[in-house]
């Protein structure tokens, strides 16, 4: 069933299609906690990025299995999103690299909170994990954030072409991996921005096709009663039907 947009909520959805960038990527290790998920995908909108990549968490346990559940919610601002999910870290790793993108690994703050899960090949070359400020946003950049208790998996690691870090000034040893994922997000954008000039702001870094498409699909997105829910079944239908029962929930975008 189709809606009728209201003039202004067309225009706001067409803007939002024409800012979009798609040369600065989340990738999403492993997250387990719904709540934190729904955040890093709420600012990966609202900051106005288009394409998130996610792998699920696998702990081979319970929790894991309802980690998996928990991945069925969703949020206003995944409506608006291109969701791609993976079976393996190689595979992302491949597809973004394949679309010439440097896939850049988040890590813990040297000397702060443990890096355990970093390989030992590794280990031994701390002194080139970049800063957030050193990462050469003009290119084209896929930020990944790991699992909460765990980090970016060591495969991840191994694969991924960039271990960077946020600098912390305080006493606090890390940040959530939502709340690292907004500051990430956030400087990203700004960063393309500013390698790209002054009118990305208000026009991403889509051709000028490519938003033409966008901004089509949006007004369809836009008018679908239901088009998030029914896109989430469609997304998660192996892995509702493992867990058995429907978890899914829909809301207001």
């Amino acid at each position: 069933m189709l809606k009728v947009l209201r003039p202004a909520r067309a225009e706001l959805v067409r803007k939002a299609a024409y800012a979009r960038m798609q040369g600065l990527r989340v990738v999403l290790d492993g997250i387990e906690d719904c709540g934190n998920r729904a955040a890093i995908m709420r600012s990966a909108e609202a900051f106005g990025l288009l394409h998130v990549h996610e792998l699920a968490f696998k702990g081979g346990d319970a929790s894991s299995r309802h980690a998996k559940a928990r991945a069925l919610l969703i949020n206003g601002g995944e409506k608006w999103l291109n969701i791609h999910t993976h079976s393996s870290s190689e595979e992302c790793c491949l597809e973004l690299q394949r679309l010439g993108f440097l896939v850049c690994a988040g890590v813990a703050p040297p000397g702060r909170a443990s890096q355990s899960n970093l390989p030992q090949d590794t280990k031994s070359y701390k002194a080139q994990i970049m800063t957030l400020a050193q990462i050469d946003f003009g290119k084209q950049v896929a930020v990944v954030f790991g699992n909460e208790r765990f980090g970016v998996s060591e495969e991840m690691l191994r694969l991924s072409d960039i271990h960077f870090t946020i600098p912390l000034r305080g006493l606090s040893e890390s940040l959530s991996v939502g709340a690292a994922a907004a500051v990430v997000i956030h400087f990203g954008r700004v960063s393309r921005e500013a390698a790209l000039g002054a009118d990305s702001a208000f026009t991403g870094d889509l051709s000028q096709e490519m938003r033409a498409d966008l901004e089509r699909d949006y007004i369809r997105r836009a008018q679908t009663k239901g088009f998030q829910r029914t896109e989430r079944r469609k997304q998660y239908a192996p892995i509702a039907q493992e867990i058995g029962d429907s978890v899914i929930a829909d809301v207001k975008p």
